[in-house]
């Protein structure tokens, strides 16, 4: 018998210092994306460049799978990330770039884990109160206009053709990175 109490005895003096030496694990921690959605009022005119940014919590890996699944005026559109960062609190934050709207787009956002986990964002849902007017601008000169009429014309036709130019550029940029996309060792010229 008093050989039994030394051995568990000894068991036990190992098993108490076996804790003392070895590092506690820590329980896996749940991953989340969190998002702050944008209003409708914050939409750019249609046509233009969004970005939309996507935060987890439970990680610090910037190397991730995360995609955003979007359904912009009707048409699915699946979003890879454009590029990713570590925020003040050093958690990854990764950016979706694609177009804004005519009308209304939802979307989430999605991570496949290691282990064909997915994990997934509630649903965000974004509409417009009025359908923005994407006509060109065009011009119809009054006939024998006074000089304020002239200057809010000259205004106005200023404003029509400044939206223009923004949907040209957002139109150039699409293109070229499409060029890239379909031809990757080209090189696009600015």
């Amino acid at each position: 018998m008093g050989k039994i109490k030394s051995i568990s005895s000894i068991f036990g003096l190992f098993a108490f210092a076996s804790l003392l030496f070895v590092a506690p694990v820590k329980a896996q921690q749940q991953i989340q994306i969190l998002h702050r959605p944008i209003g409708a009022e914050n939409l750019p005119h249609p046509g233009n460049p969004i970005s939309l940014l996507a935060t987890l919590t439970g990680t610090g890996s910037v190397n991730l799978d995360v995609r955003a699944l979007v359904v912009s005026d009707g048409r699915f559109v699946e979003v890879p990330f454009k590029k990713s960062f570590l925020d003040e609190y050093d958690r990854p934050v990764y950016q979706f770039d694609f177009v804004a709207p005519l009308t209304d787009m939802s979307y989430r956002f999605i991570l496949k884990t290691s282990g064909d986990k997915i994990i997934s964002s509630p649903r965000y849902e974004i509409r417009r109160k009025c359908v923005p007017k994407i006509s060109l601008a065009s011009f119809a000169a009054p006939k024998n206009p006074t000089e304020e009429e002239r200057i809010k014309k000259l205004v106005r036709e200023a404003t029509f053709l400044e939206k223009d130019i923004r949907n040209y550029e957002a139109a150039v940029k699409l293109i070229e990175e499409l060029q890239t996309i379909i031809i990757p060792n080209k090189k696009t010229e600015k």
